[in-house]
């Protein structure tokens, strides 16, 4: 653990505004070492906690990011430091630092305070779900490394193992649908935050729900780490689990007459939160749909993959960005700002052959400075004939 990376100590951080776009992938890779060395000096996480949440989601984004990099650039040094992250967030988990929830238990993940009721500390799903979908995605590309050694072997199992016991402590939390072909996960009964104060119900009432499932977009996190364990040998139970999940996405999409689709953020709490899935976390989904695409299951049709595409091409054009899934709320370029930019995080490599969407997405993620952003600029490294 702690490896030390002489790229990353002796980067050059005293970088320029950056241009309106980078030029070649070379100045992405370089910001993004530079911005890892600013966020984390000496290659260390900056924080010894999960309390604000940094763990399950700015350690887990620059991870991916690292990743995506390694991948691009054939750079073994992006792998390696993919690999020391999930070590030292690994370090950091509630049993290795005898932590407690606020049921005075304890389980893997890292438990947060940032938005529970008077900070109590909750390990919630969607946090160990990023950082297992960071975990599997580092293992699958040391298993794919050229003249990957034995040590690369064992350091993707112990990965997938961490991962595995991240959704392991949620089963209490499972749900299976009607017939069994699909499912939900559902905050525990007691969790002490905002889901379980009371919802507005359709028939005007108030009342609190016994159990509340949780946004679509926070289990599908979980499911892409669901989909690498379900092709390992004896993980029939994660691939089971995997396509429960994609039967819960396909039971709540809307085919919308472009081709595309349309689905609620937060499937059966519609009368509370009525929006369609924001596009930030839309680029959840469809990854996770790619994803399931790219096994040898075949249970991503040519139609359902034609949904996926075309609902891709809603989220940009010349002119603006979504801000929800359907296309009829947007922001004209001039005022994106990174806060919403980052919802473009996921969406990298659906334009990498349409230019034009690339330098859009680029041109506002280009403005922001979060390992989201990262993830982000990594994405769209694919695209190197749009540079």
């Amino acid at each position: 653990m702690g490896l030390m990376f002489s790229w990353i100590i002796g980067a050059d951080v005293s970088a320029a505004e950056p241009p309106a776009l980078p030029r070649t992938q070379a100045e992405v890779v370089q910001r993004l070492r530079v911005a890892d060395r600013k966020l984390m000096p000496q290659g260390r996480l900056p924080w010894s906690s999960n309390d604000e949440g940094r763990i399950g989601w700015t350690t887990a984004y620059a991870i991916r990011a690292m990743v995506r990099v390694a991948v691009v650039t054939k750079d073994r040094v992006w792998l390696d430091r993919a690999v020391d992250l999930c070590q030292q967030a690994w370090a950091l988990t509630d049993p290795l630092r005898y932590v407690t929830d606020y049921r005075g238990q304890m389980r893997w993940g890292w438990s947060a305070r940032n938005l529970s009721d008077n900070r109590q500390p909750i390990v919630w799903f969607v946090e160990s779900g990023h950082m297992a979908d960071a975990m599997t995605d580092t293992a699958s590309e040391l298993d794919r490394w050229p003249k990957a050694s034995e040590a690369d072997r064992r350091m993707a199992n112990q990965l997938r193992e961490w991962a595995a016991l991240l959704l392991e402590a949620f089963e209490p939390q499972w749900r299976k649908g009607v017939g069994g072909e699909t499912g939900t996960y559902v905050f525990g009964v007691d969790e002490p935050h905002k889901a379980h104060r009371g919802r507005r119900i359709t028939d005007g009432s108030l009342r609190t729900m016994r159990e509340v499932p949780l946004p679509l977009n926070q289990q599908l996190l979980g499911g892409k780490a669901m989909i690498r364990l379900g092709q390992q040998p004896g993980g029939e139970r994660w691939k089971q689990r995997a396509l429960e999940l994609w039967s819960r996405m396909q039971s709540v999409l809307i085919h919308d007459p472009d081709g595309g689709w349309t689905w609620p953020y937060w499937p059966k709490m519609e009368a509370w939160y009525p929006s369609p899935e924001p596009v930030h976390y839309a680029g959840i989904d469809l990854s996770f749909v790619r994803l399931l695409r790219e096994t040898e299951w075949q249970v991503v049709s040519d139609a359902q993959w034609a949904g996926a595409v075309a609902t891709t091409r809603r989220v940009l054009d010349e002119q603006s960005m979504a801000i929800i899934i359907d296309g009829k709320q947007r922001q004209r370029f001039k005022v994106v700002t990174p806060e919403i930019g980052i919802g473009l995080d996921e969406w990298g490599r659906w334009w990498e052959r349409d230019c034009g969407r690339w330098q859009n997405a680029m041109r506002i993620l280009w403005k922001g400075e979060s390992p989201s952003a990262w993830l982000g600029w990594a994405e769209l490294l694919s695209g190197e004939q749009c540079f």
